[in-house]
């Protein structure tokens, strides 16, 4: 029981942190956010995607976005957290371009921080 809590728990907080990420993307003026419901299904019954080959571009291009943004948390431990942020320009057709921030803390302050100060620092600046 306290591991399906605890999976559970961490379901929760990655998909609040995902809509915490989208939100300050968007409020950067930098992007807009493209609804990814047409590709939902696919999404959810393929691969990884950071592992499945390109399967992001081909899903942000069936929705018509100029870029594909992924991410994803590496936990080092319960201390330190890396939040890393893949950004391909498709109109461009340039190389996927990574951006970093390392967290202390596993918990919603750290990761609010690590947020902000990744799209206000790192993340590229409107075309």
């Amino acid at each position: 029981m306290f591991g399906r809590k605890s999976r559970e728990e961490e379901r929760r907080r990655r998909e609040e942190r995902e809509n915490r990420l989208r939100r300050a993307r968007l409020l950067s003026g930098r992007y807009q956010i493209v609804f990814t419901d047409p590709v939902r299904a696919e999404v959810e019954n393929g691969s990884d995607l950071r592992k499945c080959g390109g399967c992001a571009e081909d899903y942000a291009r069936k929705l018509k976005a100029d870029v594909a943004i992924t991410g994803e948390i590496q936990k080092v431990s319960n201390l330190i957290l890396n939040i890393n942020v893949y950004v391909k320009n498709l109109k461009a057709d340039t190389p996927e371009q990574a951006y970093s921030v390392d967290i202390r803390g596993n918990n919603d302050t750290s990761f609010d921080r690590g947020v902000k100060y990744l799209v206000k620092n790192n993340m590229p600046p409107r075309d």
